[in-house]
C-alpha cells in the first residue's frame, strides 16, 4: 500500500547564498522592493520576493506547488514578514512563468543587502508530459480532443484587442480522494506563418468528483504575435503519476537588490 497521501518533511541538505537543494530540486529565491511599494515614516517596506525551482540534475520536472505562507526569518528566529501591510492574508506564490513565482512581503523594517532566511512549503508531485493538439476544426471555443483516460475542452479563445486570454479545461478518470493541482503547463500558439509563440499557465485549479477530476488552466498575457487565422494550439501538460507530498524548505542569505522605481507614500 502506498504511505499516507500527505506528509511534511524537513529539510536537512545544506544550502548556499540565495539557493537551497531539496528533493532533488534547487529552490532560488531574490528579493527587490516592490513596484507598488508604500514607503511609511517608520520605515516599513514591501518586498517582492521572486522564487524559480529547477530540477538539479536536468530530469523530468515534477509538478511544484507553493502552500502555506512564505516567511523571511531573522538570525534571531524571529519572525521578520507580513503578508500585507494591511493585515490581509494573501495566496501563495503565484506563477508568473516556467517554474516561476512571485509574492510581496512586507516589513516593519526595510531590509539591508539580504534577508537571513526565507522558509515556506513545497508540494511536489512526480509528473508525465502530456501533448494535446487543436487545430483545424477545433480551433475555436467549446472544441473537445479526446485523450486515452478524458479529454480537454477549449473554453475560451481571445487572442484579439490586448493580452492574449486561452483557457482549458482538462478532465480524466481519477479515484483519488483528492486532486493535485497542474502547475507549469505550456500553450504553443502557431499562426499561418508558422510563427510560435509560447505562454506559460497562469492560473490554475482543479476539483475532484464522480470519478473524475477536472484542471482548469489559463494562459494570460505574454508575448504572442499572431498574423491571420491559427494553425495550432499545442498544449503541453505535466500530469501527476503519484501522490503529492510537502517538504519545508528554508532559503540562506537571500539578496535584497534594486530592480524598480518604487512608488512612495507618506
Amino acid at each position: 500500500m502506498l504511505l499516507a497521501t500527505w506528509f511534511c518533511a524537513v529539510l536537512t541538505v545544506a544550502a548556499e547564498a540565495g539557493r537551497v537543494e531539496v528533493e532533488g530540486l534547487v529552490v532560488t529565491a531574490a528579493a527587490k522592493p516592490s513596484a507598488f511599494n508604500m514607503h511609511r515614516s517608520g520605515g516599513g517596506q514591501e518586498i517582492e520576493i521572486e522564487l524559480s525551482i529547477e530540477t538539479k540534475a536536468g530530469g523530468a520536472m515534477p509538478i511544484c506547488q507553493f502552500v502555506g505562507p512564505i516567511k523571511a526569518i531573522g538570525a534571531d528566529h524571529r519572525t521578520l514578514s507580513s503578508p500585507s501591510r494591511f493585515g490581509f492574508d494573501t495566496p501563495p506564490p503565484r506563477p508568473t512563468g516556467a517554474n516561476r513565482w512571485s509574492i510581496n512581503l512586507y516589513f516593519e523594517e526595510a531590509p539591508s543587502k539580504k534577508l537571513h532566511a526565507l522558509e515556506g512549503t513545497l508540494s511536489i508531485a512526480p509528473s508525465q508530459w502530456k501533448t494535446v493538439m487543436f487545430e483545424g476544426a477545433s480551433l475555436k471555443p467549446n472544441s473537445i480532443v479526446k485523450l486515452e483516460t478524458g479529454q480537454v475542452k477549449l473554453t475560451v479563445l481571445d487572442l484579439e484587442d490586448g493580452p492574449a486570454d486561452v483557457r482549458f479545461r482538462m478532465t480524466q478518470m481519477s479515484t483519488a480522494p483528492r486532486s493535485t493541482p497542474i502547475t507549469g503547463a505550456k500553450l504553443t500558439i502557431t499562426d499561418a506563418k508558422g510563427k510560435e509563440s509560447v505562454l506559460s499557465s497562469q492560473g490554475h485549479g482543479s476539483r475532484s468528483g464522480g470519478g473524475t477530476v477536472d484542471h482548469s488552466l489559463r494562459f494570460h498575457g505574454g508575448k504572442t504575435s499572431v498574423a491571420g487565422p491559427l494553425r495550432t494550439l499545442r498544449l503541453d501538460v505535466p500530469t501527476p503519476t503519484e501522490s503529492a507530498k510537502k517538504v519545508a524548505f528554508r532559503v540562506l542569505d537571500v539578496p535584497v537588490v534594486e530592480g524598480r522605481e518604487t512608488r512612495k507614500g507618506k
